[in-house]
């Protein structure tokens, strides 16, 4: 392929994307189910010409480390803590841990006990991936929602993430699971917490004194060393990215009182908060485009005819959507809908199974494919879709009767025009 065909299909991705993304705003269907058929369709094309793209399974985890960390710093930037705030946080945290941790050892109780699979741990391996909710979906698809529902999922997808990948590091490289592997964890947990609150200072002083005029990617170059680091220590490092998005959103609310007399040029960085977040937004919107066609082109199209897929598939996501709902019935009533729905998986799920051992995959029993993940995704989307579209259409309807009341009673000036009261008489 010559590197005028190559620039052509990559400007035309790109512009794909773009049209993708429209149509999602319009009609809330996921962009990203339409970039994996994308993908699809490119490897239907490619197989009938018997051409196939080299070293894509290298290519992939590379892209979905870099695409993750720029879609939680994209999240982070757009937090904003108050007071007020601390009781949604907290509940999002609780509902991104508790339903992460149960979902998670349910999936793989189910695996070994009624799929075959044996053995408990390489089950829990396989099942994190299913439990965790994808920000890079979710997070787009509340855009619209009132902005209570939208800041919790918004907590929640961000938690989810972070807790994923600590969760799931901690199954991979621990082979017992006892006291002491709790405490180191935690261990890790304080480290690279305080770590975090450093290191985000410290590119924040950075960023505050660079005269260079380019900043973002010298930024992000070092969020990525330091998380590739703290990810060969087997260390929590995406804490590291989410504390400096927040840091650099919530300057003023995260600076101590007693320093804030020695931060007089750190805090002159919030003026380019939002040029930040436009270039961490374009650069998460790039990464993943490439990233879902690359995942939808690796999908082998003759896979679909495995009918045994479809009913796992269909029997994880009714038990993560029951055990989603009970969750939300028990602690938030008047928020389990249209949230009930908002789940879906997506790139950190990708992520994650890609980053399984291929030895793990040799086991007797049930084995979760590329193929099966494949449908578990597209399916918490479509449940999505659903979701959203019927209690939008419902929020819309009732928006509208209001508007047609305020009308047949007349605006508050007719009505204090004719309402004597209003005149002092």
């Amino acid at each position: 392929m010559s590197y005028k065909t190559l620039l052509f299909l990559i400007c035309t991705a790109v512009i794909f994307s773009y049209l993708f993304d429209l149509i999602a705003r319009r009609t809330r269907f996921p962009s990203v189910i339409l970039l994996i058929g994308l993908g699809l369709g490119t490897r239907l094309l490619a197989d009938s010409f018997g051409y196939r793209v080299p070293h894509l399974e290298e290519i992939l985890p590379s892209l979905g480390k870099v695409g993750l960390i720029l879609i939680v710093l994209e999240a982070a930037l757009e937090l904003r803590i108050t007071k007020e705030k601390r009781g949604l946080i907290w509940r999002s945290f609780l509902s991104a841990s508790i339903l992460l941790i149960a979902t998670a050892l349910g999936l793989a109780y189910v695996f070994c006990h009624y799929m075959g699979m044996g053995d408990f741990r390489l089950g829990l391996t396989y099942a994190i991936p299913l439990s965790v909710i994808s920000s890079a979906v979710a997070i787009p698809s509340v855009s619209g929602a009132p902005e209570s529902q939208r800041e919790f999922i918004v907590y929640e997808a961000t938690f989810s993430d972070i807790l994923g990948v600590i969760f799931f590091n901690f199954v991979q490289n621990d082979a017992v699971y006892d006291l002491w592997s709790f405490a180191k964890l935690g261990a890790d947990a304080l480290i690279i917490f305080v770590a975090a609150v450093a290191i985000a200072y410290f590119l924040l002083a950075l960023l505050d004194r660079i005269a260079h005029h380019v900043q973002f990617f010298l930024i992000l170059s070092l969020l990525v060393i330091l998380y590739l680091i703290g990810d060969k220590l087997h260390l929590p490092a995406l804490i590291i990215v989410f504390f400096f998005g927040l840091a650099m959103s919530n300057l003023e609310a995260l600076i101590p009182s007693a320093w804030k007399k020695y931060t007089q040029h750190l805090r002159q960085t919030e003026s380019e908060l939002h040029r930040f977040f436009l270039l961490s937004a374009e650069s998460a919107f790039l990464v993943r485009t490439f990233f879902f066609l690359a995942f939808g082109y690796s999908i082998d199209i003759r896979k679909f005819s495995n009918w045994d897929d479809y009913a796992y598939a269909g029997s994880v996501l009714l038990f993560i959507f029951a055990l989603r709902f009970l969750y939300l019935c028990l602690t938030q009533r008047k928020a389990v809908l249209p949230q009930g729905f908002i789940a879906p998986r997506g790139l950190i799920s990708v992520l994650l199974f890609l980053s399984i051992p291929a030895a793990g995959k040799e086991v007797s029993g049930f084995v979760p494919s590329a193929h099966f993940l494949l449908l578990v995704i597209l399916g918490s989307m479509l449940i999505m879709l659903y979701g959203s579209l019927r209690f939008g259409a419902e929020r819309g309807a009732k928006r509208k009767r209001a508007e047609e009341i305020n009308e047949k009673m007349g605006s508050p000036t007719d009505l204090e025009l004719r309402d004597p009261a209003h005149n002092g008489v």
